[in-house]
Parts: structure tokens; C-alpha cells; sequence
């Protein structure tokens, strides 16, 4: 019986293919936006917590409130006094930590970007900081303490076809006016802002910002093994709040363990794709209402139909179940749709990421779950719209469908 529902529904929508296509431009626009920003969110998702793996558990970031990652200005500065403090903790094994700033960099004739630009612990912390924000060295050499007017530079600088010219080894570029000699090229990393960041030693970054005194942006700590990061982190906050007088809740610094650092960004991420899911989800409305003026139509249409089939021993329920699946397939053929239009927007813009962009921070990501979510959505979807008009054909009365002309 069930399969014979589903024949004469298929043989209803084909019967009007203009009106059923009209009809599914809702639900797949829809389907393909909800299931696009999705892949779009999970790849993104994936890539970050991948890259925090990478970096290892045993982490925590110190920087003052209200900046981001230490970058901005801040009113309550972190100093090497309060580093000479966490370093003294029980369970710190090593830390690091770095100045940071955005500049015009300029090179060549054409060339010019606003980029980050950072000194960072070229001492007993360089290897964590070089581990954290995964630099390594593609072409030339990193930075020396004792370099005065060289500078480090990011992969895209060598490698990006949309420079009037790369920069390599040798070559020379302007920050802020000041000129600097490119010792080295950082590998690629993967994101647009570190594979265009420069880096200099801490005079190189004064003679261009002047003298940075005793502040410092941001502290990495790495922890000792065995230890828990969230122990030490409860142990850094407590000295550092008695070194700056503070009592607890009225902290001017943040300290985080890379855990809570994934879970922040991934809590931000979540809230911008519901509402760009729920801005998108707008059109599944829309689609919804245009299942039910179709099934509407269908009823009126095929009320002599529906007479016949009650005459000959058609129930209520028949007509219900009869109706509702043509507009749940409605929906689902919609749902299919939107589907595979949403994979290959999503792909389309993880191709365009990698070799346009130059990032992979736009990966799309195609869980089984998302397919059979959006799918049975789809179908849920349109059965619903299909209540009102199924319900009107079900109770029609056989006598008055058959007068129907």
C-alpha cells in the first residue's frame, strides 16, 4: 500500500513539472545555504581544533583584558615583572612571549600591505613561541638577538602571484618608513595573516615603534609534565593577582589553557552559524508555504479524483496518508536538491580558499549526519506543510467531490 502512495505521488508532481519545480526553489535554496554555512562551520571547527592538537595541551596564554591574543593596546599592560612572577610558579616549565603591532609594509615599486608585526622571545623562549605559532624556515634563516636591521617575513611575501613582486633572501622592504633586510621566509602556514606577519628582533621593533619599556603583549607558558595546566593556571592567576594587587573577580589579565582558548572560539563560531543558519533557514519558510499553496491547488484540482477514490472504498486516512507523502517527497526532492548544491557551493569555496586565497581555514566539511539531517528535514518539512490540505481532501464528502466539475 505504502509503495503505491509513493507511485501515484511521483506520477502527480511529474504530471506538473513547471509547478513542482517553481515549487522546490524555496526548499532547496534553503536546504543548499543551511547545509553550505554548516560544512563551511564543521571545516572550520575541525581546522582549529586540529591546529590547538597540534600545539599540544600543556599551554597557557597570560594577556591583559580586553585583548585579543595580547594584539591591542591595553590600558593594564602585562610587564616583565609579571613575567619574572608566572616563571617563578611551581609546575612553569619555560615561557615566552612577544610585542606585537600592525605596520604598512612596502617593497618594490607597487607593493604594499598593512601586515602584523612582531618581536617575539628570541632567547630561552624561543623555541616555544617559534612551536606555537608553527614558524619554521622555508628560505634563508630565522632571526638572531644580535640582528639589528633584519627581518623575518611570511611565506606569501616570496610566494604570492598577486605581488607586483616577491621578495626573497636579500631584498629589502619598508615598514613604517624604516628599511629592513629580509634574512628569511617563513614556511606556509595556512592562514592569510600568518603567512603575511613580519617578524624583527626587539630593536628592530623599537627603532620603528619606539622604546617598548617594560610591557610586553602577551605570555605563553608551557607546563611541567604531570603537571595539570588548569593547577598551574589557578596557581598563576593567584600570584600574579597578589603582584598586582588585585583581589579575586577584579582581574586585568586573562589566563587561559589552550582547552579553554579552543572552546571560546569554538563557542563564537557556534553563535555566528546559528544566525546566519537561522537568516538562511528564512527561505525554508518560504518554501514551506509554497508546499502548501501547491497541495492546495492539488486538492482542488483532483477533487473529482478524490471523489472516485472514495466511492470505491477509499477511508479518510488514505486520502491523508496520500497527500502528506506527495508533499513530504515534495520536500524531499527539494531536500536533495539543496543538498548537493550546498556540497558544491561549500567545496566550491574551499577551492577558492586554497588556491586563490591562499588559506585553509575554509575547509569544507560533509559529515554523513549533515546529509541524513537535512534530508529527513526536507521531508518533515514538507509533510508538515502538506497537513492542511491533505486534511481538507480527507474529509471531503464523496458525494459533493463527485458533482465537482
Amino acid at each position: 500500500m505504502l509503495k503505491d502512495y509513493f507511485k501515484i505521488a511521483w506520477k502527480n508532481l511529474l504530471h506538473r513539472r513547471l509547478r513542482t519545480f517553481l515549487t522546490l526553489i524555496g526548499i532547496f535554496i534553503g536546504i543548499a545555504a543551511v547545509v553550505s554555512l554548516i560544512s563551511l562551520a564543521q571545516g572550520f571547527q575541525g581546522y582549529l581544533e586540529n591546529e590547538f592538537k597540534s600545539l599540544g595541551a600543556d599551554k597557557i596564554l597570560i594577556s591583559p583584558s580586553g585583548s585579543s591574543m595580547g594584539a591591542l593596546s591595553s590600558s593594564n599592560p602585562l610587564t616583565m615583572d609579571d613575567l619574572k612572577v608566572v616563571q617563578k610558579v611551581n609546575g612553569v616549565k619555560e615561557t615566552g612571549h612577544y610585542w606585537y603591532k600592525f605596520g604598512q609594509v612596502e617593497w618594490g615599486k607597487k607593493d604594499l600591505v598593512y601586515a602584523g608585526v612582531m618581536a617575539y622571545d628570541l632567547g630561552s623562549g624561543r623555541k616555544l613561541m617559534e612551536e606555537i605559532m608553527t614558524l619554521d624556515v622555508s628560505e634563508g634563516r630565522s632571526l638572531k638577538e644580535a640582528d639589528r636591521n633584519s627581518a623575518f617575513i611570511g611565506y606569501d611575501y616570496a610566494n604570492n602571484n598577486g605581488f607586483d613582486k616577491n621578495i626573497h633572501p636579500g631584498g629589502k622592504i619598508t615598514i613604517n618608513g624604516f628599511e629592513f633586510e629580509v634574512v628569511g621566509i617563513a614556511g606556509k602556514i595556512g592562514n592569510p595573516n600568518d603567512d603575511r606577519q613580519i617578524y624583527l628582533t626587539k630593536y628592530g621593533f623599537e627603532k620603528i615603534y619606539g622604546d617598548v619599556g617594560e610591557e610586553i603583549n602577551a605570555i605563553f607558558v608551557r607546563v611541567d609534565e604531570g603537571k595539570q595546566p588548569s593547577e598551574v593556571l589557578k596557581s598563576i592567576e593567584k600570584d600574579l593577582r597578589k603582584h598586582r594587587n588585585l583581589k579575586v573577580g577584579q582581574e586585568d589579565f586573562e589566563a587561559q589553557t589552550f582547552e579553554d582558548l579552543i572552546k571560546s572560539f569554538l563557542t563564537i563560531l557556534n553563535m555566528v552559524s546559528f544566525v546566519l543558519i537561522g537568516i538562511a533557514a528564512i527561505s525554508l519558510v518560504v518554501g514551506g508555504v509554497g508546499i502548501m499553496n501547491t497541495m492546495y491547488t492539488a486538492v482542488v484540482e483532483r477533487t473529482k479524483e478524490i471523489g472516485i477514490m472514495k466511492a470505491i472504498g477509499a477511508r479518510n486516512s488514505d486520502i491523508l496518508s496520500l497527500f502528506l507523502i506527495e508533499s513530504g517527497f515534495l520536500g524531499l526532492i527539494g531536500g536533495t536538491l539543496g543538498v548537493l548544491i550546498g556540497i558544491g557551493f561549500a567545496k566550491a569555496v574551499e577551492f577558492i580558499g586554497v588556491n586563490f586565497i591562499g588559506t585553509e581555514l575554509l575547509k569544507a566539511a560533509v559529515p554523513i549526519w549533515l546529509v541524513l539531517g537535512a534530508l529527513a528535514f526536507a521531508f518533515v518539512l514538507g509533510s508538515i506543510s502538506g497537513i492542511l490540505p491533505a486534511r481538507q481532501a480527507s474529509k471531503m464528502s464523496p458525494v459533493d467531490a463527485l458533482r465537482a466539475e
